[in-house]
């Protein structure tokens, strides 16, 4: 990021041969959630961040200061990332703006496509020779149609798509999908559209190689017997998996400890392996959404789709069927409680892990108020949290506590009868 995003919660998260980057921000009115991939390729890399950056100084110059009665202005990036043939990086970057200024939330994409051979971005007309473009753009506009003819804006379609136009795409292992923000060829209703179109219909040199990463069973490596008489805490870990998250499993394997995990869905296919491991050790996985919207604001449809996405990808990967969930910004309302159908799980004790930059601070401070029966929050994506986390986890155990998972505290409180 730029010098302006460095004065924020600013973390470098390792997955395989990328890295994550990840801003958090969380005031009384605004809400900024902002996660986007680093490929190792400064060229690229400047380029990605540079776009992110003005996005959010654009949405903090229009929207600090603006204050309105039960209500925050938000903004969330999200991304997908994929490499084709070991050679075409595929960078999708969705941003969503709400606020009480903006009359409907506004929804962005952009496209980034790079060459590691010819060291450079490239366009569709690096892909396809001139010969086919028309082709392309035929089977382009018959998809259109025939996926959006509901929320079409016809008159658009003879002036954007054409052979001449800076299309944003990707490249998956059979066709290009095109993407176009709302109001471009259809109206708003229809949000962001994709449009795929087989490489199949072209005569192209392109031609590319799948590979599916299969997800042997678990095989749990870890057991324990609770203490229904020992002093009981749950120490439980938002927004993750990141770079810092095996450090802090086996720093509790070390000490017998065991933790609960909200993962955020998005997180899920890059660190699969941190997520198994977590799972065999005797750790707890948790739903936090997939992508760290704030989820009091969406319809019910996508507070369904966040929950059940997040629950899909977790299961896909490691068969764990997910039942507790902790809503982002801790953020909780009818809505949330009447339709989500998971144990909807808080905590008693926040580390303020994500705002406080020292590690011996953070331990003094939670180890001040921590009791028996407590709920931890901590966020396993930074640095000094695993540090707090080498003075926190030790010292609990010297004072004759047990760190278990949310379940577990749970089972130990109903058989105390408490």
């Amino acid at each position: 990021m730029k010098k302006y995003l460095l004065i924020l919660i600013l973390i470098l998260c390792g997955c395989g041969n990328k890295n994550i980057e990840m801003v958090f921000e969380n005031s009384h009115n605004m809400k900024i959630s902002i996660n986007f991939p680093e490929s190792g390729i400064k060229k690229l890399d400047n380029l990605v961040s540079d776009y992110v950056d003005t996005i959010y100084q654009g949405f903090k110059n229009e929207y600090e200061n603006v204050y309105a009665l039960e209500q925050v202005s938000e903004l969330n990036v999200d991304y997908k990332y994929s490499v084709i043939n070991e050679r075409y990086i595929n960078i999708i970057l969705y941003t969503f703006i709400n606020s009480s200024k903006l009359a409907h939330p506004i929804n962005e994409v952009k496209t980034f496509v790079y060459d590691k051979q010819k060291n450079k971005l490239i366009t569709i007309y690096d892909l396809i020779n001139n010969s086919q473009i028309n082709i392309l753009l035929k089977n382009l506009k018959m998809n259109i149609v025939r996926k959006y003819k509901e929320c079409l804006l016809l008159e658009n379609i003879s002036s954007k798509i054409t052979p001449d136009e800076d299309y944003m795409f990707n490249i998956t292992k059979d066709s290009i999908v095109f993407y176009f923000n709302p109001y471009t060829i259809t109206t708003g209703s229809c949000g962001i559209i994709d449009v795929e179109v087989s490489l199949n219909k072209l005569d192209t040199s392109f031609k590319s190689k799948e590979t599916i990463k299969k997800y042997p069973p678990i095989t749990k490596t870890i057991s324990k017997n609770l203490d229904l008489n020992k002093k009981t805490v749950a120490i439980t870990f938002d927004d993750g998996p990141s770079k810092y998250t095996n450090q802090i499993l086996e720093l509790l394997k070390e000490n017998n400890a065991n933790a609960t995990f909200f993962v955020l869905g998005n997180k899920v296919k890059d660190y699969s392996d941190t997520i198994r491991k977590s799972i065999s050790l005797g750790n707890e996985i948790g739903n936090h959404s997939y992508n760290h919207k704030w989820l009091t604001s969406l319809s019910l449809d996508e507070l369904n789709l966040q929950i059940s996405k997040t629950n899909a990808l977790i299961k896909e990967i490691s068969g764990y069927e997910c039942n507790l969930f902790r809503p982002t910004y801790g953020s909780v309302n009818k809505k949330i409680r009447e339709n989500v159908d998971m144990n909807i799980v808080l905590w008693s004790v926040d580390s303020n892990d994500w705002k406080i930059k020292n590690s011996k601070t953070i331990a003094s401070k939670v180890l001040s108020k921590v009791g028996d029966g407590d709920i931890i929050l901590f966020h396993d994506t930074y640095e000094r949290t695993y540090k707090a986390l080498q003075i926190i986890v030790p010292t609990l155990i010297s004072e004759g506590y047990q760190i278990v998972t949310v379940s577990e505290l749970e089972k130990i409180k109903l058989e105390r009868n408490i």
